[in-house]
């Protein structure tokens, strides 16, 4: 028998090792995968879109980059977690910006269903972080820290 064509309900019941080992996922589990794509994918689009503003990937080459020029970055800087190594931190926001005066965002990434992490919510609700679900709240929180008209 196929095991994905076991009925949701008797995959539900089944212990962690068992789904496991004949390769299926509670509904949970694969919602919670789809989620995690999305959110990667929201990351990625978020990043490019610093990068149109001016704000640069914070990467040695660029730093020496900075070195040589001026006006270069022309907004500031830009880092990103998952880039860093450091995902299952998560007293670390998904990006954080710096401008070139010295303010900086950090700013939280979610889907519209993403969820929140009890340490991201208290950095989120003490008003340290800015938390966006979704492309559109993450440009507009990203466009009104840098004084944009929406």
């Amino acid at each position: 028998m196929n095991p994905k064509a076991l009925p949701q309900n008797i995959i539900n019941c089944m212990s962690d090792s068992d789904r496991r080992d004949i390769g299926v996922k509670t509904d949970v589990e694969r919602e919670s995968a789809i989620d995690k794509k999305n959110e990667d994918e929201l990351q990625k689009k978020i990043e490019a879109y610093c990068c149109l503003l001016g704000f640069e990937k914070l990467t040695e080459e660029n730093i020496r980059r900075a070195e040589r020029d001026s006006n270069f970055p022309s907004h500031g800087w830009q880092y990103h977690l998952s880039k860093l190594g450091t995902k299952k931190n998560y007293v670390l926001p998904d990006v954080t910006l710096f401008s070139r005066t010295g303010e900086y965002l950090w700013l939280e990434l979610k889907t519209k269903t993403g969820k929140v992490r009890e340490m991201q919510e208290l950095l989120i609700n003490a008003g340290h972080w800015k938390l966006a679900r979704g492309e559109e709240e993450a440009v507009q929180v990203i466009r009104q820290w840098v004084g944009l008209k929406n």
